[in-house]
């Protein structure tokens, strides 16, 4: 599915009223595929109070639109219909469907005002508040007029909890693409403001809704409402894309053939565990191992040989004093990571050793995938990574090591413009991992395109230390199988590594226990 910005939203809806489509058409069939999903979900009852608070743009427009058709269904009297309007409408097609309203003589009352005291709320099974108050002209956080509205909302569900609906139309007020003196605290607090229980979204989903508290609490449904196609279609051409991904659950390439032997099952190298950090090298490696890989060599920072031959003996051991020594000497790999468990002070101690590695390769012609992760991910800053490896080359960080990267906050949409460039500039393929995280493939690759693959399902279970190490020894299996490295592989192999360490995850609250449950994901008997 793919999302789009508030300019694109307005463009598309330019587009579509150009070619001939009133723009009270448009406003009426978002009415309309609201009030059809409204009754999906039984929120149309003769038992049950509307409230709709709208504000003087289209998108107050769409909840009068709404309000006058849900009075045309057999199940509603208008006197359950209480409307709460800021100002006169702006557009003709807003005052369109106000007209309708007066004339039908709807109780229609100035928003100022609102006011849960004039009615007995308790006599009614359910109170549905409609929210239409600002729609994608909205820029900032909200004034203190909307502010006020927002907190008689939430202190509305907070007396009356379940018996309380809050459908936001379009978008929640205070959601916007851009804010002054951003604080990210506030921001993924929704600034305190009520969250919708539902969001009817119209058109294309917009890209702001993948504010991480939005996602989990809110149900989102995006619905249509007469964009035209080609309209759509000219406006998303020649953009940075963002298309959300489905999980894929066909994990077929993790699972071990008979005929395989221990390479062709998948042969890496895993750069891993400083001192006091070996956990994060054997978390790595088992789910290497346990997601189907055959061959592994653990190149380690830590001088403790004994607890990781302890913790698993099938992995080939290699001090990284030993290998910067030895490794010309060593069968090159299909895959590398780089990452877990190590040090800053280990990466910068060892760097002009490993990018020296990177550059014999490249003088060898040898290009395998590389997987940068934690503090490793710096490495692709420095002049001396060869620009050959790029197109081979992903960095795994969370938000935190992003950041270390001069990488802004992916979930503000104002900030996508200096990401592109960044990523850009870095020529890699990188992995925002976050409640929900961002995939962007390196425009190096044959037949990239400029896109953002957007993983959507947030997992509480995934917020535990050790976590990331068991998804990077998923990642290295994977890469260790494939041959080369193309955009097709790349983009569904991510999708289904992703998808796996979901299931994984489920009800399971250890980074250890996560890896255990691989094996039963996956079925493998022979364990």
């Amino acid at each position: 599915m793919n999302l789009i910005t508030f300019e694109q939203a307005k463009l598309i809806d330019k587009k579509t009223i150009e070619k001939g489509v009133d723009e009270k058409i448009l406003m009426g069939l978002a009415s309309q595929s609201a009030l059809i999903s409204m009754m999906h979900l039984n929120l149309v009852s003769k038992n049950y109070l509307y409230l709709f608070l709208c504000g003087s743009g289209n998108n107050g427009g769409d909840g009068l639109a709404l309000a006058y058709l849900l009075a045309g269904t057999p199940s509603i009297d208008q006197w359950q219909i209480i409307i709460y309007l800021k100002d006169q409408p702006r557009s003709e097609s807003s005052q369109f469907y106000y007209q309708m309203l007066l004339k039908n003589q709807f109780n229609i009352k100035q928003l100022q005002e609102l006011d849960w005291n004039f009615v007995n709320l308790s006599k009614f099974e359910k109170i549905i508040v409609i929210e239409a108050l600002l729609g994608t002209g909205q820029k900032n956080i909200v004034n203190e007029f909307y502010k006020k509205i927002l907190t008689k909302i939430k202190l509305l569900k907070i007396e009356f909890k379940e018996k309380i609906v809050h459908l936001a139309l379009d978008l929640p007020a205070g959601l916007s693409e851009e804010y002054e003196n951003f604080n990210e605290k506030d921001y993924l607090n929704f600034f305190d403001l009520p969250i919708p229980d539902y969001i009817f979204n119209f058109g294309l989903k917009k890209l702001v809704l993948l504010h991480p508290l939005i996602q989990s609490k809110s149900k989102i449904y995006v619905l249509p409402c007469g964009f035209d196609p080609e309209s759509q279609q000219s406006v998303l051409r020649n953009q940075l894309e963002f298309i959300e991904w489905d999980q894929k659950e066909n994990f077929e390439i993790f699972i071990k053939k008979p005929y395989e032997h221990k390479y062709q099952s998948g042969y890496g190298w895993l750069f891993a565990g400083s001192n006091n950090m070996e956990g994060a090298a054997i978390l790595s490696t088992k789910a290497f191992f346990y997601s189907g890989g055959g061959i592994l060599h653990l190149i380690h920072f830590s001088k403790n040989r004994d607890y990781f031959l302890n913790a698993d003996p099938s992995v080939i051991f290699h001090h990284i004093e030993e290998w910067k020594e030895s490794y010309q000497n060593l069968k090159l790999p299909n895959s590398i990571v780089i990452g877990p468990g190590i040090s800053n002070i280990d990466i910068e101690k060892y760097k002009i050793y490993l990018l020296k590695f990177f550059n014999d390769i490249v003088q060898k012609k040898y290009f395998p995938k590389i997987i940068l992760d934690a503090f490793a991910t710096t490495l692709i800053l420095d002049e001396s990574y060869p620009k050959e490896l790029l197109p081979y080359t992903i960095i795994t960080p969370h938000l935190g090591e992003w950041k270390q990267l001069n990488g802004e906050f992916p979930y503000l949409v104002s900030n996508w413009e200096k990401i592109k460039k960044l990523h850009e500039r870095l020529g890699v393929s990188i992995l925002i991992k976050g409640s929900i995280s961002f995939f962007i493939p390196s425009l190096l690759l044959k037949d990239a395109k400029p896109v953002v693959y957007v993983w959507k399902y947030q997992n509480p279970h995934l917020s535990v230390a050790g976590s990331g190490d068991v998804l990077t020894g998923i990642i290295l299996s994977y890469f260790s199988k494939i041959k080369e490295m193309n955009i097709s592989d790349l983009i569904e192999g991510l999708k289904t590594i992703l998808t796996l360490q979901n299931h994984i995850a489920k009800n399971h609250s250890t980074a250890y226990d996560q890896v255990q449950n691989i094996r039963k994901i996956l079925n493998k008997d022979f364990y």
